[in-house]
């Protein structure tokens, strides 16, 4: 009897372990929840995994295993009001909406104005919502009153239609911006984010899809995308965009998960596209033309 159960706990013991059902450190979006041993973990060891602290799962396809970096993806909507924009912007929150990414929209106060509808499904798709202006206008050489009423009046446009004013950041129209306004900026609430990397969409620059995605170049983790919402070019290359993003292992999130995410050594690269129009801004950074 003894011989039996001997050969009983050998047999046992060389049976195959099982396998594991997902990386421990995978999320489960079509699940909406972290894996068992992950959750389990300390506070501390879980930013450490991730290198940029814990944040709720975007749902998002990605690489498998965890993200070796992450970006903010931006959208500058524009004062065209036309169906095409309406068509873009429609494509473009659907397409978000299915990949589980949120995004940051620096809306123009006079769109949003004419747009309460299209602020109100942004918010409730979990978007931020932040100031580009509300004319439009170049922000260098202008005063300080009028400074101070555009912004007001983004955040009066956004607070009516969604209950809430935008996020703090601003992004200045081209990304044209003086030592004056950036202070009156900064001094109004908001920090000034301009933009590393551009599909260059906004204009006749960019024709097809593919053509788009060749402006992007190669992103790097702390880059900051822009793209525009009036053209339908834009909402062909966001399903590629999206795609090239999750091969290359790169997460995309809003702007202030990305600044949050500095003092975790993501690069800042946030003032980049920032320049007084027509030269380089001493100390903002310069990538070239803007929005």
């Amino acid at each position: 009897m003894e011989k039996l159960i001997v050969l009983a706990l050998a047999a046992m013991l060389a049976l195959p372990a099982t396998p594991s059902r997902a990386l421990d450190t995978d999320l489960e979006p079509e699940k909406g929840y972290v894996s068992r041993r992950l959750q389990s973990l300390p506070p501390l060891d879980v930013e450490t995994l991730y290198g940029l602290g814990f944040r709720e799962p975007t749902g998002q396809v990605r690489a498998r295993g965890k993200p070796r970096g992450i970006v903010a993806l931006t959208f500058d909507t524009e004062i065209p009001n036309g169906q095409e924009a309406h068509e873009t912007l429609a494509s473009v929150l659907d397409t978000l909406r299915e990949a589980g990414v949120r995004a940051t929209f620096f809306v123009v106060g006079a769109w949003a104005r004419a747009n309460p509808s299209w602020l109100r499904q942004m918010e409730a798709q979990g978007h931020e919502i932040a100031n580009h202006s509300f004319s439009h206008r170049p922000f260098s050489g202008r005063s300080e009153e009028e400074i101070t009423h555009e912004l007001g009046w983004v955040d009066e446009a956004v607070r009516s239609a969604t209950g809430r004013l935008p996020t703090r950041l601003f992004r200045p129209p081209y990304g044209c911006i003086d030592e004056v306004a950036y202070a009156v900026v900064a001094d109004q609430g908001y920090e000034v984010v301009g933009w590393s990397v551009s599909g260059e969409d906004a204009s006749r620059k960019t024709e097809t899809a593919e053509e788009v995605l060749a402006s992007l170049g190669k992103v790097r983790s702390g880059d900051i995308i822009l793209l525009h919402t009036n053209r339908r070019v834009t909402a062909q290359a966001l399903p590629r965009i999206l795609e090239e993003l999750a091969s290359r292992g790169l997460e995309a999130v809003r702007v202030t998960e990305l600044l949050a995410a500095r003092e975790g050594g993501v690069p800042d690269r946030s003032k980049k596209g920032l320049r007084r129009c027509g030269t380089g801004v001493a100390g903002l950074g310069s990538s070239g033309p803007g929005s």
